[in-house]
């Protein structure tokens, strides 16, 4: 679990403990949507089937792989452009910028620095991972160092 994420419990006199209170979270980096694109569950929708005592759905609808690349910058300044972004296709089914034309970026110490991402679906491993990494090489993003933030 990271640090934000706590636990809240109750130490008896015989030492034994008992749960209170969870407060757990999913994984960074979109792992639940890409738990959605590679099996079709939805890990929000069985967390809260949990919560609330149901029966979660966790019979996968399909096998498939996901992956997720990010758009980041290694220095400071005005974000100028970003180019040669993949059309959102089946096997693309996620392309995000998050920062606007003119905005102040810098490099992604923390998910909020990253500029955006891709998203990409297939039926093997090996094959979504060259696509993500193909398709991460032909974007540019272009970063105007005079205009620092």
């Amino acid at each position: 679990m990271c640090p934000r994420d706590s636990t809240e419990l109750v130490l008896r006199p015989d030492g034994r403990a008992t749960v209170l209170e969870i407060g757990a979270r999913l994984g960074a980096g979109h792992i639940g949507v890409l738990i959605q694109h590679a099996l079709g569950l939805d890990p929000w929708r069985a967390l809260w089937d949990i919560a609330l005592g149901h029966p979660p759905t966790l019979t996968p609808a399909r096998s498939g792989y996901a992956t997720v690349r990010f758009l980041t910058t290694p220095h400071e300044g005005r974000l100028v452009a970003v180019t040669g972004l993949p059309e959102v296709t089946s096997t693309i089914p996620a392309v995000v910028v998050r920062a606007p034309v003119g905005a102040g970026v810098g490099p992604a110490t923390s998910n909020r620095g990253r500029l955006g991402h891709v998203i990409v679906t297939g039926h093997h491993p090996h094959t979504v991972d060259d696509q993500a990494d193909q398709i991460l090489r032909q974007i540019t993003v272009t970063v105007d160092q005079g205009n620092r933030t």
